[in-house]
């Protein structure tokens, strides 16, 4: 066999093996690139079990969340990132409907309540959200919270836009009227870093009666904090929060320096005999990212938070 033709076919073997290898290499990246995934969800065990679900396009934050649960945006917006986190919260109450005992559900906990509520609820032919059990003096309720941060091109700010909701999934018999806690103040707020201006805050909740919820101004730092308080229940016999929708525009205040700060929304649930204070504590700046202010809770009696938060204001 001649040996010049025998090494120009091997050589012509491996350059088609290797035109085959790049071709296949570039069609996996193409695919991983073109099905990249717009929206992805975080399942966490540690404390307590939540789902949150991470949204990375506009369309995507529009599939995933229903209509009538999404935050409204406005077509001038620059959409930078969306989270929404699920809870799940057990309540128990004494004779006189003070409540004794409320904390965030683990994951076995949260699927028994979930496969619990669905059951019942089919079993009893009802569209109602409340579904009772027979305990005296228990609740069961999924608390959800979203989270929103986009770009005003007309205004030039960052928009932090927030929903919270509860919904009563398991009551008792007899508190099917009742749901949540009214006795002591929630606290939703935003914090962030990079020393953005708040020029713009806005705040409105309804209860599942429709009635308005009345929201005042608990921290208010223009700089670095902006905390709202309110009751998560209308009151006596009253009914629980079913939309509050938070709001705040953020201002640069000096030239873009090619860094990024952290922006946070934090719900604070407050219940029993509390008797806490929440002040800020101060954000720390490393490897170009700034972080948040942040919350700070001076007891861990009768009180959980839940934090949600987004890298990405550029200053």
């Amino acid at each position: 066999m001649n040996t010049k033709q025998t090494k120009r076919e091997f050589i012509a073997l491996k350059v088609i093996a290797l035109t085959l290898s790049l071709l296949v290499l570039a069609g996996v990246a193409l695919y991983c690139f073109t099905t990249r995934p717009s929206t992805y969800t975080v399942y966490a065990d540690d404390g307590y079990y939540s789902e949150t679900t991470y949204y990375l396009t506009e369309a995507a934050y529009e599939r995933g969340v229903p209509l009538d649960e999404r935050i409204s945006l406005g077509e001038e917006n620059d959409f930078a990132l969306a989270v929404q986190k699920d809870m799940w919260v057990y309540e128990s109450t004494d004779e006189s409907g003070v409540v004794t005992e409320c904390r965030l559900l683990g994951r076995e906990e949260a699927e028994q309540v979930k496969v619990l509520a669905a059951t019942v609820a089919r079993e009893q032919n009802t569209t109602s959200s409340i579904t009772p059990i027979d305990s005296k003096s228990e609740s069961y309720y999924r608390f959800s919270g979203q989270f929103y941060v986009s770009w005003d091109d007309d205004e030039n700010v960052y928009k932090l836009q927030g929903s919270i909701s509860w919904e009563n999934l398991l009551a008792s018999w007899w508190e099917t009227h009742k749901a949540a806690e009214e006795g002591s103040a929630d606290y939703l707020g935003f914090t962030w870093g990079g020393g953005f201006l708040n020029s713009y805050s806005s705040a409105s909740a309804k209860y599942y009666n429709d009635q308005k919820v009345e929201i005042s101004t608990s921290i208010d730092e223009p700089y670095q904090a902006k905390v709202w308080q309110f009751n998560e229940k209308s009151g006596w016999m009253g009914k629980e929060l079913e939309q509050g929708n938070f709001e705040v525009r953020l201002s640069r205040t000096t030239p873009l320096q090619g860094q990024s700060a952290i922006a946070t929304m934090t719900y604070v649930h407050t219940y029993g005999k509390f008797d806490g204070t929440l002040s800020l504590k101060a954000g720390v700046d490393e490897g170009g990212i700034t972080s948040e202010i942040g919350l700070n809770v001076s007891t861990s009696e009768d009180n959980w938070q839940i934090q949600m938060s987004i890298v990405g204001l550029e200053y």
